[in-house]
């Protein structure tokens, strides 16, 4: 492995756990970026995935120099976060789920950008798209991305470019400021990223906010599985 660990300045962390049906288009995504590829890593960690997620990976880290592949004996994310984070060999840490894409091809320079400039937290839009064909799938995206569906003053849908509270969208940290944290609190199984970005409030930092960052999430596809994320 010729990797350049110096050359390395931004960590990108993507916990997995059956998500064939997503990961191969995340990963078209993040080696499409225009940030050269010696200059970013992509750890993959793996909460013991049963179907074909860590086929595709693996396939991917055979042509891919700065993507690695973890184990996360833990499963959860929160868990599968940390170990990232503990492995990244840059200074600014970047956490993306499996089942995301990502629309503009500039965004992880434009995130680094952002941390060199002196943020030490980043916070981006989650647009929702839809994953299933019909009426319930649409209905159950256009109802999730109101604000019937999340507290007052999130910013999870807000594309305006801001200095904003972190504790909604937070998504990016220095790795100074990430272990002065702690990590994430693996005893949450859901919202461990609401947990710590709490945690970052509570410090009086502020999260840069931009749409430059934005990810898209797929929305549930029938009511049963809504029911199970809430």
């Amino acid at each position: 492995n010729v990797y350049r660990r110096s050359a390395c300045r931004l960590s990108v962390v993507v916990p997995t756990w059956n998500e064939q049906r997503f990961i191969s288009g995340l990963l078209k995504d993040l080696q499409a970026q225009s940030l050269p590829q010696d200059e970013y890593e992509i750890i993959v960690v793996d909460g013991g995935s049963t179907d074909g997620t860590l086929r595709i990976v693996q396939s991917y880290a055979s042509r891919a120099e700065n993507l690695r592949i973890a184990e996360n004996r833990g499963r959860r994310s929160s868990s599968g976060k940390n170990i990232g984070a503990s492995l990244a060999r840059s200074p600014y840490l970047l956490f993306i789920d499996g089942h995301c894409r990502i629309p503009s091809k500039t965004m992880l320079a434009d995130v680094l950008t952002t941390f060199d400039a002196g943020a030490q937290c980043v916070s981006r839009p989650q647009p929702l798209v839809t994953q299933g064909p019909g009426l319930v799938a649409r209905s159950i995206t256009l109802t999730r991305s109101t604000a019937l569906a999340h507290v007052p003053g999130s910013m999870i849908f807000q594309s305006r470019v801001c200095w904003t509270d972190p504790a909604s969208a937070g998504c990016g940290y220095t790795r100074d400021l990430f272990r002065l944290l702690g990590g994430f609190d693996e005893q949450f199984d859901a919202c461990e990223d609401v947990d710590l970005n709490l945690r970052v409030r509570d410090l009086g930092v502020q999260a840069y906010h931009s749409p430059k960052f934005a990810v898209q999430y797929f929305a549930r596809e029938n009511w049963h599985a809504l029911a199970r994320q809430m």
